[in-house]
Formats: structure tokens, sequence, C-alpha cells
């Protein structure tokens, strides 16, 4: 087999991962619905299928010798540009010095187009905010994707010394998995005592 042809694709092994989590837990909590399982036991099952499905995927890769190939990260790069003050000084605040409006005809009226003009701006505020938030979703996710593709390198940096060679790759593939994942049964653990 070629050399090129024992990589996995960053972007694969993300979608994979993610696919592959998200259906475990909607098929454990699913299930836990109709047996009636408590979120503890529903976690610890999520988290002891995927831990196999973690094991069983770096031990044939380390045995295998495959690699990793960041296939996604030059094309997530970011131009951070320079912040600007929204506000130069103080005159610049809506609504610093409006006039109050009368008790009369026209400080109704008034009152209604402020009430528009002020639901228009948090309309728009609102789409802004929308835009923030997905933003901040998408570099949350680029930052896993990071890290999970990092630990993935790091893993299978060691696939030359593993390849063909059961024991060691069942060795490795064990102690990554202990260490990426039993952090998790640390937090399960202590959080049914507290």
């Amino acid at each position: 087999m070629a050399n090129s042809k024992k990589r996995f694709n960053g972007q694969s092994i993300f979608i994979a991962a993610v696919l592959t989590i998200a259906t475990t837990l909607l098929l454990v909590y699913i299930t836990g619905l109709t047996s009636h399982r408590s979120i503890v036991n529903n976690a610890l099952l999520s988290l002891s299928i995927l831990a196999v499905i973690f094991f069983l995927f770096l031990w044939l890769g380390l045995l295998y010798g495959m690699r990793v190939r960041d296939d996604l990260t030059g094309k997530l790069r970011l131009i951070w540009s320079k912040p600007k003050p929204l506000l130069s000084n103080t005159s610049d605040i809506p609504f610093s010095n409006l006039p109050s409006v009368g008790d009369g005809i026209e400080g109704v009226l008034l009152s209604i187009v402020i009430w528009i003009v002020v639901s228009v701006a948090f309309i728009i505020l609102l789409i802004l905010l929308d835009y923030v938030v997905w933003m901040g979703l998408m570099g949350v996710v680029f930052l896993v994707y990071w890290v999970f593709i990092r630990a993935l390198k790091l893993i299978f940096s060691k696939s030359a010394e593993c390849t063909d060679r059961i024991g060691k790759s069942f060795v490795y593939a064990l102690g990554y998995t202990l260490l990426y994942l039993g952090w998790l049964y640390i937090v399960i653990f202590f959080s049914t005592l507290f």
C-alpha cells in the first residue's frame, strides 16, 4: 500500500467523530427514556461506547501505520483587524439629547415615531447578536477541530514504531484512550458524589 493511501484526512475524521458522537448520544438517551435510566447512567453508557470506538480507531490506525493529514486548518485562517472604537465622544451616544415629549398630539406622535425607531434598532441589534453568536459557535467548532486533529497527529506520530505490532499498538491505544477519556469518567464519578 502506498504511503499516501495510509493517511486519514482531518476533515473526514472530524466529521465522522461528530456524527459518531451525535448518533451515540441520541441512541443512548432515546433508549434511556424508555428504560428510565438516570442521566449519570446515560452519560456513563455513552462515554463507554465512545471510548470503545475511540480505542478501536486508535488501535487499528496504529497497527496499520496510519497518519493524519490536516487538510482544513489552512482554510480556516482568520485575519484579525484592529478594533475601532464605537463612540468617539459622548455626543455620539444615541438619544442623549432628545427633547422631552409633551402631553399633546405632538407628544403622542413623537412617542410613536420613537417607539418605531427603537423597535427597528432593537431588531437590528438582535440580528447582529445572532451573527455574533454564530461566529462564536463557529470559532469554538474550529478550536475543537484544531485541538482534536493536533491530538490525533500526536498519537499517530507513534504509528511508525507500532506498524504490524499488535501489542505495542494495543498499549499505546489503551494509554491514549485512558488519557483522553479517563478524566471524563472522573468528572462523572465526582458529579455523583456532590
